[in-house]
């Protein structure tokens, strides 16, 4: 995370372009690697299984399960109107990626291993859009 003006923003590379460009048109893509096939999150120059560069981006269900979590009781930006308690936490996408992320419309003590979560995408600023997650309406 860079920090420009009093709250952390992404960082934006080349590789990492598409991923944002996506969640302003709310979807989640990853790269997937176009020699072997596997995912892969954070993107980069080349895969973490057969060390070749070439990928494309495709689009994920946006479902996954809560893994793991910590609730933050302070908050650490006091310039914005963070409400605390807030949750982080790890999501197992059901395409088998993993990405820490902030829950939303959970309450702390509901949160659990095993917890159906779907993407939720909010508006951070006029240049980002995050994915956010959210308990599942069905299972």
């Amino acid at each position: 995370m860079s920090e420009i003006g009093t709250f952390p923003h992404p960082v934006v590379d080349p590789y990492s372009t598409p991923f944002w460009e996506a969640t302003r048109a709310r979807r989640l893509s990853v790269q997937q690697c176009a020699s072997c096939g596997a995912l892969r999150f954070p993107p980069g120059p080349a895969c973490p299984h057969c060390f070749l560069p070439d990928a494309v981006w495709i689009d994920l269900s946006g479902r996954g399960t809560v893994r793991n979590w910590v609730i933050f009781h302070h908050n650490y930006f006091r310039r914005h109107n963070v409400q605390v308690p807030y949750a982080v936490a790890l999501v197992e996408l059901d395409e088998g990626i993993k990405l820490f992320t902030n829950l939303r419309g959970v309450e702390p003590d509901a949160i659990a291993a095993g917890l159906r979560v779907q993407v939720v995408f909010e508006q951070f600023d006029d240049r980002f859009t995050l994915p956010c997650f959210a308990p599942c309406a069905e299972p």
